[in-house]
This record gives structure tokens, sequence and C-alpha cells, in this order.
């Protein structure tokens, strides 16, 4: 089985160092020249919107997945057009922003900490008043925590 994977950093590294035991192979669409898991499969050097370059890669694998969640929803959803994908699209797309992440859990019973849109300043305050301090303040998309530079040379610079 071929798998592609959207992004080749340190996850997509981790992924293929625990497939290839398996018997999995591995493509790598990244737009880094020195992507961290190149070694380990094909390195496809393209932008995530690059539909050229997508499309090459749903033709040589049997499904696709990526390392991580700021990859677009559109490119997943793109890709499914011709390839399974996991975790799909819409996943992706509530995965990638704590709004509706937040606002699923919380539709499904799920325990979560107090949050709300900040979207102003009086947002903010109605949200400290009715929420109190000491609080998290986080962005919405594209604020992962740990995030670290793409090759495997160490952190973030």
């Amino acid at each position: 089985m071929k798998i592609g994977v959207i992004g080749g950093g340190q996850l997509g590294r981790m992924m293929a160092l625990a497939g290839t035991p398996l018997g999995m192979n591995f493509a790598f669409l990244d737009p880094a020249p020195d992507a961290c898991a190149q070694a380990l499969g094909e390195h496809i050097r393209a932008d995530y919107g690059d539909q050229d370059h997508l499309r090459q890669l749903a033709d040589e694998v049997d499904l696709v997945t990526f390392e991580f969640e700021s990859v677009p929803a559109e490119t997943v959803a793109f890709l499914s057009q011709f390839v399974p994908v996991y975790p799909s699209a819409e996943a992706l797309r509530v995965a990638r922003d704590r709004w509706f992440e937040k606002s699923m859990f919380r539709e499904l019973g799920i325990p979560t900490p107090e949050f709300a849109d900040i979207q102003s300043q009086a947002d903010l305050d109605a949200a400290v008043a009715s929420i109190g301090l000491p609080a998290v303040m986080k962005t919405r998309t594209l604020g992962y925590d740990g995030r670290v530079r793409r090759s495997c040379a160490g952190p973030r610079t």
C-alpha cells in the first residue's frame, strides 16, 4: 500500500517510520526543499493548493492523509474526488477551527472549558465578564502551539 501524505514534516516522518516496517510506502507533498520526511518516501515538492501536483499524488497512491491541521480543507476536498482521503475535508474544517471544534464538542456532550468567539474589543470585554479571569486567548485557526521548523534540524527560529 502506498500512502500519500500532505506535509512532509516531523509528523509525516514519524508516520513513515511506523508504517514502513508494516510494508507501507509513502509519498509526501510538501513545498519545503528539505522536507523532514523526504528520505522516507517520494517527495513531491509543491504548494498544498497546486492541483496538478495534487492530482499527480492522487494518481500514485492508494489513499491520502495529512500530517497537520493547517492543510487547507480545499486541498483535501479536491483530492477526495480522485482517491480516498482520511480524515475527510469536513473533519479537517472542524478540527482546524477552534470555534467549530469546541462548538461540536459541546453539541456532542463532550465537556469543554467555557469559550467565546472574539471578533472585537467589546466581545473580549463581554467574554471576560462572563467567563472571568484567568483566561487563555487563542486564534481560531493557524495557532498550533508546538509549531516547529519543517526540517528535522530543530525548533523554528
